[in-house]
């Protein structure tokens, strides 16, 4: 059952949150009337924004860490189950000594070559291993040397393939490849054999393991966003950070990282960061962050782009309730800075804490 919607005027009576110069000595007295009022209000407040958060399907960010990132090994391991199937199609189908023509490879290679003037050390790494894999150094028998094209064979050009496919995860030989020549030389491997593929009458089966290899880089690529390129960082860590990013204006950041969010994650995701900014439910703190949610609130509002982007991914009755409590913890902090100014105010006790570290302990109002 969801819980009531908080209403905007919702908030303690005039003479709790802002007090006259009478009513603020009133308050600041332990045990006073007053100061019992708005204890009791603050403990309804954090109540009903933990009631709020877990009808909205908020979750602690650690519970949403955990499904974020199960989603997207999933992904990932799906895309590669399917690019497997196909590839070991093909493969199955052809002889894996079967000779092969290689020289759009050894073509490039050689183009290379020519461009540093045979100089090998001005190639990259990963080129002069391929020339390694592709050619044989020879005397010239003029006091120079040259290059002759190895044999190659299905099953080298397929092993290569799946080296480079590795290496984007820093898993092969060539996982230290600057990423545009792994783009540069994966394309012309997968391309080269794709034309082989085609002359043995298995062209259709390659391309639909091509495009699988596609979808997994994609989902790869979508991971190492929110991941890290070892796919090893915490999401609930990269996350936050573009949450707190977003009321700074960092919009771009934020939206690139929740389209790399599995689709069916992504409003729940939201709606539990944003959620968090006010209830710190993943260390068991009952206690209504007001400051913190308020310059949350209050930077998100500021930024027209920001808050069209946030709320694009909060279910429209979660949006209604954040303004809700967006409007009382402004009322809560005004109240707080007015006791900073007057000096009148003091904490009931070590529970009950006023000001810019606001964090109020809540039972049951």
């Amino acid at each position: 059952m969801r819980a009531p919607a908080l209403a905007a005027s919702a908030e303690p009576a005039a003479d709790v949150v802002r007090p006259s110069s009478g009513t603020r000595s009133a308050r600041s007295v332990p045990g006073s009337e007053l100061s019992s009022r708005y204890r009791a209000f603050m403990e309804d407040l954090s109540r009903r924004a933990d009631e709020l958060s877990r009808a909205a399907d908020a979750d602690d960010v650690g519970t949403v860490n955990v499904r974020v990132e199960e989603g997207l090994a999933e992904k990932i391991n799906q895309a590669s189950k399917i690019e497997g199937e196909l590839y070991k199609r093909v493969d199955d189908s052809i002889a894996p000594n079967t000779p092969v023509d290689v020289s759009e490879i050894t073509g490039a290679l050689r183009s290379r070559m020519d461009e540093v003037a045979g100089d090998m050390a001005e190639l990259s790494p990963m080129e002069r291993r391929l020339v390694g894999r592709f050619m044989q150094k020879q005397d010239d028998g003029a006091g120079g040397v040259t290059y002759v094209d190895k044999p190659k064979t299905w099953s080298a050009i397929s092993g290569l393939r799946k080296e480079l496919n590795a290496a984007r995860s820093g898993k092969s030989t060539f996982g230290d490849a600057a990423s545009y020549d792994l783009n540069k030389y994966g394309s012309l491997v997968s391309g080269t054999q794709r034309r082989i593929a085609e002359t043995m009458g298995f062209g259709d089966d390659y391309a639909a393991a091509m495009k699988a290899t596609g979808i997994k880089k994609s989902a790869q690529e979508a991971a190492e966003k929110l991941l890290g390129k070892q796919l090893g960082e915490s999401f609930s860590v990269k996350f936050d950070s573009k949450v707190t990013g977003l009321a700074k204006g960092r919009v771009k950041e934020f939206q690139e990282a929740v389209e790399a969010i599995p689709a069916g994650q992504r409003q729940g995701a939201v709606t539990s960061f944003v959620y968090d900014q006010i209830i710190d439910r993943r260390n068991m703190d009952p206690r209504a962050n007001i400051a913190k949610f308020n310059a949350f609130y209050n930077q998100v509002q500021s930024n027209p782009a920001a808050k069209t982007a946030l709320y694009r991914n909060l279910p429209k009755q979660a949006r209604q309730d954040i303004d809700a409590l967006g409007k009382i913890t402004s009322a809560v902090k005004r109240a707080n800075e007015d006791k900073i100014a007057t000096g009148r105010l003091v904490a009931a006790d070590e529970s009950f804490k006023l000001g810019d570290r606001t964090s109020c302990q809540v039972p049951q109002a």
